[in-house]
């Protein structure tokens, strides 16, 4: 079973990508951040880039309907920043110690199993994967 993850668990994979350095540049509190990155996950993945608003991404994290364009510029800046969590989180998966000691032949199988274990563990990211 996997070990639930820590607020540094986060901050490492905000660390790989540009927006995610700049919340933590500016200091962004880190709970707000995640309630909101959590609901615009689940808004994306019902309504896509097109149809999700950022009113509803708001009222889905518990948050005034402000704070999202506070901490994004705008939703595309949001659903970005949702992907490349997403994409980090697989990433900082294939970059265990476990991992890097293993030849490449069962390096390239612990990808392809990390990432199918990911996508059925995040029914967000299949939703996106299926043109949804």
């Amino acid at each position: 079973m996997a070990k639930p993850k820590t607020q540094t668990d986060f901050v490492r994979e905000w660390q790989l990508s540009a927006i995610g350095r700049r919340l933590l540049r500016e200091g962004r509190q880190f709970a707000t951040v995640r309630r909101i990155v959590v609901a615009a996950r689940k808004v994306f993945a019902q309504r896509g880039l097109s149809g999700a608003r950022m009113d509803q991404i708001a009222r889905t994290a518990g948050v005034n309907k402000a704070l999202p364009y506070y901490y994004f510029r705008n939703k595309e800046e949001l659903h970005r920043f949702v992907l490349e969590t997403m994409i980090a989180q697989v990433c900082v998966a294939m970059e265990s110690p476990e991992v890097l000691a293993m030849p490449p032949t069962e390096r390239v199988c612990a990808l392809v199993n990390t990432t199918f274990d990911f996508v059925m563990r995040n029914p967000a990211y299949r939703a996106w994967s299926n043109g949804k």
